[in-house]
Protein backbone atom coordinates (compact mmCIF):
# COMPACT_ATOMS: atom_id res chain seq x y z
CA UNK A 1 0.00 0.00 0.00
CA UNK A 2 2.78 2.44 0.95
CA UNK A 3 5.58 0.39 -0.61
CA UNK A 4 5.53 2.45 -3.79
CA UNK A 5 6.32 5.63 -1.85
CA UNK A 6 9.60 4.23 -0.45
CA UNK A 7 12.19 3.16 -3.01
CA UNK A 8 14.88 1.94 -0.60
CA UNK A 9 14.37 -1.77 0.22
CA UNK A 10 16.18 -1.57 3.56
CA UNK A 11 14.16 1.51 4.57
CA UNK A 12 10.99 -0.48 3.87
CA UNK A 13 12.33 -3.28 6.05
CA UNK A 14 13.00 -0.83 8.88
CA UNK A 15 9.56 0.75 8.53
CA UNK A 16 7.98 -2.72 8.43
CA UNK A 17 9.70 -3.66 11.67
CA UNK A 18 8.74 -0.41 13.39
CA UNK A 19 5.13 -0.62 12.20
CA UNK A 20 4.78 -4.23 13.35
CA UNK A 21 6.29 -3.36 16.73
CA UNK A 22 3.89 -0.46 17.34
CA UNK A 23 0.82 -2.40 16.15
CA UNK A 24 1.78 -5.40 18.27
CA UNK A 25 2.24 -3.22 21.36
CA UNK A 26 -1.06 -1.42 20.86
CA UNK A 27 -3.10 -4.54 20.12
CA UNK A 28 -1.41 -6.41 22.98
CA UNK A 29 -2.40 -3.85 25.61
CA UNK A 30 -6.03 -4.11 24.49
CA UNK A 31 -5.96 -7.92 24.20
CA UNK A 32 -4.68 -8.39 27.73
CA UNK A 33 -7.50 -6.31 29.21
CA UNK A 34 -10.13 -7.91 26.97
CA UNK A 35 -9.01 -11.49 27.55
CA UNK A 36 -8.87 -10.98 31.31
CA UNK A 37 -12.43 -9.67 31.29
CA UNK A 38 -13.61 -12.61 29.15
CA UNK A 39 -11.52 -15.14 31.12
CA UNK A 40 -9.54 -16.31 28.11
CA UNK A 41 -7.06 -17.88 30.52
CA UNK A 42 -4.66 -20.69 29.68
CA UNK A 43 -4.80 -23.85 31.77
CA UNK A 44 -1.12 -24.37 32.60
CA UNK A 45 -1.62 -27.59 34.57
CA UNK A 46 0.38 -30.60 33.40
CA UNK A 47 -1.38 -33.68 34.81
CA UNK A 48 0.87 -36.06 32.86
CA UNK A 49 4.03 -34.99 34.69
CA UNK A 50 3.99 -34.17 38.41
CA UNK A 51 7.29 -32.24 38.39
CA UNK A 52 6.31 -30.07 35.46
CA UNK A 53 2.84 -29.57 36.87
CA UNK A 54 4.30 -28.25 40.13
CA UNK A 55 6.25 -25.60 38.21
CA UNK A 56 3.81 -24.63 35.47
CA UNK A 57 0.66 -24.59 37.62
CA UNK A 58 2.08 -21.56 39.43
CA UNK A 59 1.36 -19.50 36.30
CA UNK A 60 -2.26 -18.72 36.98
CA UNK A 61 -4.69 -16.25 35.45
CA UNK A 62 -2.50 -15.50 32.41
CA UNK A 63 -4.44 -14.87 29.17
CA UNK A 64 -3.54 -16.84 26.04
CA UNK A 65 -3.99 -16.34 22.27
CA UNK A 66 -1.45 -13.51 22.37
CA UNK A 67 -0.43 -14.70 18.93
CA UNK A 68 -3.26 -12.51 17.64
CA UNK A 69 -1.18 -9.42 18.42
CA UNK A 70 1.76 -10.90 16.49
CA UNK A 71 -0.49 -11.72 13.54
CA UNK A 72 -1.95 -8.20 13.61
CA UNK A 73 1.52 -6.66 13.61
CA UNK A 74 2.80 -8.84 10.77
CA UNK A 75 -0.27 -8.43 8.58
CA UNK A 76 -0.64 -4.67 8.98
CA UNK A 77 3.07 -4.16 8.38
CA UNK A 78 3.26 -6.52 5.41
CA UNK A 79 0.17 -5.01 3.78
CA UNK A 80 1.56 -1.50 4.20
CA UNK A 81 5.19 -2.01 3.19
CA UNK A 82 5.25 -5.01 0.85
CA UNK A 83 4.55 -5.04 -2.87
CA UNK A 84 1.06 -6.55 -2.92
CA UNK A 85 1.15 -7.00 -6.69
CA UNK A 86 3.56 -9.93 -6.27
CA UNK A 87 2.57 -13.55 -5.70
CA UNK A 88 5.09 -13.90 -2.88
CA UNK A 89 3.58 -11.12 -0.77
CA UNK A 90 0.06 -12.51 -1.03
CA UNK A 91 1.21 -16.08 -0.48
CA UNK A 92 2.73 -14.97 2.84
CA UNK A 93 -0.68 -13.60 3.85
CA UNK A 94 -2.14 -17.01 3.03
CA UNK A 95 0.39 -18.77 5.27
CA UNK A 96 -0.51 -16.45 8.16
CA UNK A 97 -4.23 -16.98 7.57
CA UNK A 98 -4.12 -20.80 7.43
CA UNK A 99 -1.82 -21.37 10.39
CA UNK A 100 -3.37 -18.53 12.37
CA UNK A 101 -6.82 -20.13 12.01
CA UNK A 102 -5.44 -23.60 12.83
CA UNK A 103 -3.74 -22.26 15.96
CA UNK A 104 -6.84 -20.30 16.98
CA UNK A 105 -9.03 -23.40 16.64
CA UNK A 106 -6.53 -25.39 18.70
CA UNK A 107 -6.48 -22.76 21.47
CA UNK A 108 -10.29 -22.43 21.37
CA UNK A 109 -10.78 -26.18 21.85
CA UNK A 110 -8.39 -26.16 24.82
CA UNK A 111 -10.26 -23.26 26.41
CA UNK A 112 -13.88 -24.18 25.88
CA UNK A 113 -14.09 -27.91 25.21
CA UNK A 114 -12.38 -29.36 28.26
CA UNK A 115 -10.99 -31.88 28.94
CA UNK A 116 -9.98 -31.78 25.27
CA UNK A 117 -6.30 -30.86 24.75
CA UNK A 118 -6.80 -29.14 21.40
CA UNK A 119 -6.02 -30.52 17.96
CA UNK A 120 -4.07 -33.77 18.06
CA UNK A 121 -0.62 -34.15 16.53
CA UNK A 122 -1.88 -35.82 13.36
CA UNK A 123 -4.39 -33.04 12.69
CA UNK A 124 -1.74 -30.34 13.13
CA UNK A 125 0.72 -32.21 10.94
CA UNK A 126 -1.88 -32.65 8.21
CA UNK A 127 -2.60 -28.90 8.12
CA UNK A 128 1.10 -28.01 8.14
CA UNK A 129 2.04 -30.59 5.53
CA UNK A 130 -0.76 -29.68 3.13
CA UNK A 131 -0.02 -25.96 3.52
CA UNK A 132 3.69 -26.55 2.90
CA UNK A 133 2.95 -28.66 -0.18
CA UNK A 134 0.64 -25.96 -1.52
CA UNK A 135 3.24 -23.26 -0.90
CA UNK A 136 5.94 -25.38 -2.55
CA UNK A 137 3.77 -26.01 -5.61
CA UNK A 138 2.88 -22.33 -6.03
CA UNK A 139 6.50 -21.22 -5.57
CA UNK A 140 7.62 -23.83 -8.10
CA UNK A 141 5.01 -22.66 -10.64
CA UNK A 142 5.84 -18.99 -10.02
CA UNK A 143 9.56 -19.66 -10.44
CA UNK A 144 9.04 -21.56 -13.69
CA UNK A 145 6.92 -18.72 -15.07
CA UNK A 146 9.55 -16.13 -14.12
CA UNK A 147 12.37 -18.18 -15.63
CA UNK A 148 10.63 -18.76 -18.93
CA UNK A 149 10.30 -21.93 -20.97
CA UNK A 150 13.45 -24.04 -21.09
CA UNK A 151 15.21 -21.98 -18.41
CA UNK A 152 16.32 -23.31 -14.96
CA UNK A 153 13.72 -22.80 -12.23
CA UNK A 154 15.44 -20.92 -9.39
CA UNK A 155 12.57 -21.75 -7.03
CA UNK A 156 13.37 -25.48 -6.98
CA UNK A 157 17.10 -24.97 -6.47
CA UNK A 158 18.50 -25.95 -3.06
CA UNK A 159 21.54 -23.86 -2.15
CA UNK A 160 24.01 -24.70 0.60
CA UNK A 161 27.06 -22.90 2.00
CA UNK A 162 30.35 -24.02 0.38
CA UNK A 163 28.48 -26.15 -2.21
CA UNK A 164 29.98 -25.76 -5.68
CA UNK A 165 26.57 -25.87 -7.34
CA UNK A 166 22.92 -26.00 -6.22
CA UNK A 167 20.76 -29.12 -6.28
CA UNK A 168 17.70 -28.95 -8.48
CA UNK A 169 14.95 -30.76 -6.58
CA UNK A 170 12.50 -30.52 -9.46
CA UNK A 171 9.10 -31.91 -8.47
CA UNK A 172 10.52 -33.13 -5.14
CA UNK A 173 10.61 -29.47 -4.12
CA UNK A 174 6.93 -29.73 -3.14
CA UNK A 175 7.71 -32.46 -0.60
CA UNK A 176 10.71 -30.51 0.67
CA UNK A 177 8.55 -27.43 1.24
CA UNK A 178 5.95 -29.54 3.03
CA UNK A 179 8.61 -31.05 5.30
CA UNK A 180 10.16 -27.67 6.11
CA UNK A 181 6.78 -26.09 6.89
CA UNK A 182 5.75 -28.93 9.19
CA UNK A 183 9.16 -29.18 10.87
CA UNK A 184 9.59 -25.49 11.68
CA UNK A 185 5.97 -24.84 12.60
CA UNK A 186 6.13 -27.74 15.06
CA UNK A 187 9.55 -26.65 16.33
CA UNK A 188 8.38 -23.18 17.37
CA UNK A 189 5.21 -24.69 18.83
CA UNK A 190 7.25 -27.06 21.02
CA UNK A 191 9.62 -24.29 22.12
CA UNK A 192 6.76 -22.13 23.38
CA UNK A 193 6.91 -23.34 26.98
CA UNK A 194 8.66 -20.63 29.00
CA UNK A 195 8.11 -16.89 29.29
CA UNK A 196 9.91 -15.16 26.43
CA UNK A 197 11.56 -18.29 25.05
CA UNK A 198 9.80 -18.66 21.68
CA UNK A 199 9.16 -14.92 21.24
CA UNK A 200 12.74 -13.93 21.96
CA UNK A 201 14.15 -16.76 19.87
CA UNK A 202 12.02 -15.73 16.91
CA UNK A 203 12.94 -12.04 17.28
CA UNK A 204 16.63 -13.01 17.15
CA UNK A 205 16.20 -15.36 14.17
CA UNK A 206 14.07 -12.90 12.15
CA UNK A 207 16.45 -10.05 12.99
CA UNK A 208 19.38 -12.10 11.74
CA UNK A 209 17.47 -12.88 8.55
CA UNK A 210 17.37 -9.15 7.75
CA UNK A 211 21.16 -9.30 7.39
CA UNK A 212 21.46 -12.83 6.01
CA UNK A 213 18.92 -12.55 3.18
CA UNK A 214 20.71 -9.77 1.22
CA UNK A 215 24.07 -11.53 1.67
CA UNK A 216 22.74 -14.82 0.32
CA UNK A 217 20.97 -13.07 -2.57
CA UNK A 218 24.13 -11.25 -3.68
CA UNK A 219 26.36 -14.33 -3.34
CA UNK A 220 23.89 -16.63 -5.13
CA UNK A 221 23.51 -14.09 -7.95
CA UNK A 222 27.27 -13.63 -8.36
CA UNK A 223 28.39 -17.23 -7.85
CA UNK A 224 25.54 -19.21 -9.41
CA UNK A 225 23.94 -16.60 -11.72
CA UNK A 226 20.54 -17.10 -10.08
CA UNK A 227 18.33 -14.36 -8.66
CA UNK A 228 15.76 -15.94 -6.34
CA UNK A 229 12.38 -14.27 -7.01
CA UNK A 230 10.52 -12.83 -4.04
CA UNK A 231 13.61 -12.01 -2.00
CA UNK A 232 12.53 -8.38 -1.48
CA UNK A 233 9.14 -9.53 -0.17
CA UNK A 234 10.77 -12.08 2.15
CA UNK A 235 13.06 -9.37 3.51
CA UNK A 236 10.17 -7.05 4.39
CA UNK A 237 8.34 -10.01 5.97
CA UNK A 238 11.38 -10.80 8.12
CA UNK A 239 11.39 -7.20 9.34
CA UNK A 240 7.68 -7.43 10.17
CA UNK A 241 8.16 -10.70 12.10
CA UNK A 242 11.10 -9.26 14.05
CA UNK A 243 9.09 -6.16 14.98
CA UNK A 244 5.90 -8.01 15.90
CA UNK A 245 7.65 -10.59 18.09
CA UNK A 246 9.63 -7.87 19.85
CA UNK A 247 6.36 -6.10 20.61
CA UNK A 248 4.92 -9.36 21.93
CA UNK A 249 8.01 -9.87 24.07
CA UNK A 250 7.21 -6.59 25.84
CA UNK A 251 4.27 -8.36 27.49
CA UNK A 252 5.57 -11.93 27.43
CA UNK A 253 8.85 -11.35 29.29
CA UNK A 254 8.91 -13.03 32.71
CA UNK A 255 6.52 -12.86 34.46
CA UNK A 256 4.34 -13.10 31.37
CA UNK A 257 1.21 -10.99 31.08
CA UNK A 258 0.03 -13.05 28.09
CA UNK A 259 0.99 -16.27 26.31
CA UNK A 260 1.13 -16.55 22.51
CA UNK A 261 -0.68 -19.90 22.39
CA UNK A 262 -0.73 -22.08 19.29
CA UNK A 263 -2.28 -19.11 17.48
CA UNK A 264 1.14 -17.49 17.56
CA UNK A 265 3.60 -20.38 17.67
CA UNK A 266 2.22 -22.30 14.67
CA UNK A 267 2.05 -19.10 12.63
CA UNK A 268 5.57 -17.96 13.51
CA UNK A 269 7.06 -21.34 12.66
CA UNK A 270 5.26 -21.32 9.33
CA UNK A 271 6.52 -17.82 8.55
CA UNK A 272 10.07 -18.89 9.40
CA UNK A 273 9.74 -21.74 6.91
CA UNK A 274 8.14 -19.54 4.24
CA UNK A 275 10.85 -16.88 4.44
CA UNK A 276 13.51 -19.58 4.25
CA UNK A 277 11.92 -21.15 1.16
CA UNK A 278 11.56 -17.86 -0.72
CA UNK A 279 14.97 -16.44 0.20
CA UNK A 280 16.80 -19.77 -0.44
CA UNK A 281 17.75 -20.27 3.20
CA UNK A 282 16.31 -23.80 3.09
CA UNK A 283 19.33 -25.35 4.84
CA UNK A 284 20.74 -22.29 6.59
CA UNK A 285 17.45 -21.88 8.49
CA UNK A 286 18.40 -24.90 10.62
CA UNK A 287 21.32 -22.84 11.90
CA UNK A 288 19.31 -19.62 12.17
CA UNK A 289 16.61 -21.40 14.14
CA UNK A 290 18.92 -23.59 16.18
CA UNK A 291 17.00 -22.90 19.40
CA UNK A 292 13.83 -24.34 17.89
CA UNK A 293 15.60 -27.18 16.10
CA UNK A 294 17.31 -28.33 19.31
CA UNK A 295 14.03 -28.44 21.23
CA UNK A 296 12.28 -30.34 18.45
CA UNK A 297 15.21 -32.74 18.01
CA UNK A 298 15.04 -33.80 21.66
CA UNK A 299 11.34 -34.60 21.28
CA UNK A 300 11.93 -36.56 18.06
CA UNK A 301 14.79 -38.54 19.62
CA UNK A 302 12.69 -39.26 22.69
CA UNK A 303 9.80 -40.61 20.62
CA UNK A 304 12.08 -42.68 18.38
CA UNK A 305 13.96 -44.17 21.34
CA UNK A 306 10.79 -45.08 23.21
CA UNK A 307 9.17 -46.71 20.17
CA UNK A 308 12.31 -48.67 19.20
CA UNK A 309 13.68 -49.65 22.62
CA UNK A 310 10.97 -48.81 25.14
CA UNK A 311 13.40 -46.47 26.89
CA UNK A 312 13.55 -42.70 27.18
CA UNK A 313 16.74 -40.74 26.51
CA UNK A 314 15.71 -37.72 28.55
CA UNK A 315 13.64 -37.56 31.75
CA UNK A 316 11.41 -34.98 30.05
CA UNK A 317 11.19 -33.18 26.71
CA UNK A 318 11.37 -30.61 25.17
CA UNK A 319 14.82 -30.10 26.64
CA UNK A 320 14.05 -26.69 28.17
CA UNK A 321 11.73 -28.46 30.63
CA UNK A 322 14.63 -30.74 31.66
CA UNK A 323 16.60 -27.70 32.82
CA UNK A 324 13.49 -26.35 34.53
CA UNK A 325 12.26 -29.47 36.33
CA UNK A 326 15.33 -31.65 36.90
CA UNK A 327 18.19 -29.15 37.13
CA UNK A 328 15.91 -26.57 38.75
CA UNK A 329 17.37 -23.64 36.83
CA UNK A 330 15.38 -20.43 37.26
CA UNK A 331 13.14 -19.77 34.28
CA UNK A 332 14.91 -16.49 33.45
CA UNK A 333 18.29 -18.26 33.35
CA UNK A 334 17.02 -20.93 30.94
CA UNK A 335 15.48 -18.35 28.63
CA UNK A 336 18.55 -16.11 28.69
CA UNK A 337 20.88 -19.01 27.89
CA UNK A 338 18.65 -20.14 25.03
CA UNK A 339 18.73 -16.58 23.73
CA UNK A 340 22.52 -16.69 23.89
CA UNK A 341 22.44 -19.88 21.81
CA UNK A 342 20.16 -18.03 19.39
CA UNK A 343 22.59 -15.11 19.10
CA UNK A 344 25.55 -17.45 18.54
CA UNK A 345 23.64 -19.36 15.85
CA UNK A 346 22.67 -16.05 14.24
CA UNK A 347 26.33 -14.99 14.08
CA UNK A 348 27.26 -18.38 12.66
CA UNK A 349 24.57 -18.03 10.01
CA UNK A 350 26.05 -14.67 9.00
CA UNK A 351 29.42 -16.33 8.53
CA UNK A 352 27.91 -19.20 6.52
CA UNK A 353 25.98 -16.71 4.36
CA UNK A 354 29.30 -15.50 2.95
CA UNK A 355 30.05 -19.02 1.70
CA UNK A 356 27.21 -19.37 -0.81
Amino acid sequence: MLAGLVTSPMLRVGLAGLTAFVVSLAVGAWLIRFFREKQVIEDTRQPDHAGLDAVQSQKKNVPTMGGLMIIAGVLVSALLWNDLSTDHAMLAVGVVAVLGVAGFVDDYIKLYHKPARGLNKKQKLLVQFLLGAGVGYLLMRSGAFAAGEGQPNAATMLFAPTASSPWDLGGWYVLWAAFLMAALSNAVNLTDGLDGLAGGGMAIAAGAMILVIPMVFVNVAQTHQFQPPGTAQALVLAGAVAGATTGFLWYNAHPAQIFMGDTGSLTLGGLLAYIALVAKLDLLVFVLGAVFVIDEATVALQIASFKLTGRRIFPITPIHHYFQVHLRWPEQKIVMRFWIVGVVSAVLSLVLATCY
